[in-house]
């Protein structure tokens, strides 16, 4: 009874561990939001517009790790933080200019 127990048991961390992943790439995405309105001014609105992209498409990510089984969670993990890499550098160029 106990074997059977175990794959559950990893089942419900590993969820515990995704949900926990998402909540806080949610909340990190909401605050890059809010960092490019602040930084958004007339002489840098090509480099907002550049971050606000990368900002849609980590969202866009987001939604598809809460759908993602386990066999591609790692692969969506890995484009959600190549374009969260992508975000920070655009956001830092809008910040910049």
């Amino acid at each position: 009874m106990l074997a059977s127990a175990e794959p559950t048991d990893a089942e419900d961390h590993r969820q515990q561990a995704v949900s926990q992943y998402i909540d806080g790439a949610t909340k990190e995405l909401e605050a890059f939001s809010q960092q490019i309105s602040a930084a958004a001014r007339p002489d840098n609105q090509l480099q907002c517009r550049e971050a606000k992209a990368k900002l849609d498409e980590c969202y866009g990510l987001v939604t598809d790790l809460k759908t993602a089984g386990p066999e591609h969670f790692d692969r969506v993990k890995a484009n959600y933080e190549r374009a969260r890499g992508e975000l920070v550098k655009a956001l830092q160029a809008a910040q910049r200019k």
